[in-house]
């Protein structure tokens, strides 16, 4: 059986390459059959979006550097192998928000997927402050041109090839 890379699936193979002060941090916890990712988008504008790139989570923390002063979109895109009725498909869940970074400010994400329940929660903490704000998720501006992915989705992708088994 091989092994079958979910990220070719969604389409996204840019990777996030800003090296700088880390000020963000996602903390990930997930069952073993669903890998989760980061994907970052520049905001300019009412209605620009513009992908930066997509960090793989792993399990435990990852920190990451954002610009200070920038508008962001940043969703968690979960996806997971199903079997059912001898199909193979994968299953496809984004949640996201809009942000602000903001000097002295540390920002952290917490996105968990277990037992088929997940959640995403956004915070930003104060260098000089000593407890974490949760930050209410925001979802992108609709615009009529814009084809940016909804605030929550839910994506099922069946397989029935036997080329995806071997």
């Amino acid at each position: 059986m091989a092994i079958i890379s979910l990220n070719s699936c969604i389409g996204i193979s840019k990777v996030y390459k800003y090296q700088g002060k880390k000020n963000l941090v996602v903390y990930t916890k997930t069952d073993s059959n669903v890998q989760a990712y980061l994907d970052i988008y520049k905001l300019k504008g009412k209605c620009g979006k513009y992908l930066e790139g997509r960090v793989k989570l792993n399990n435990g923390n990852t920190h990451i550097s954002l610009l200070n002063n920038q508008k962001y979109y940043l969703h968690v895109d979960f996806s997971s192998l199903l079997l059912e009725s001898g199909q193979i498909g994968v299953g496809n869940i984004t949640l996201g928000s809009q942000i602000v970074t903001k000097p002295n400010h540390l920002y952290k994400i917490e996105a968990t997927y277990i037992d088929d329940m997940y959640d995403v929660l956004f915070f930003k903490k104060a260098l000089r402050g000593n407890s974490m704000k949760e930050i209410n998720l925001k979802p992108l501006n609709k615009c009529p041109k814009n084809s940016s992915k909804p605030f929550v989705e839910i994506n099922w992708f069946s397989h029935t090839s036997k080329e995806v088994l071997e």
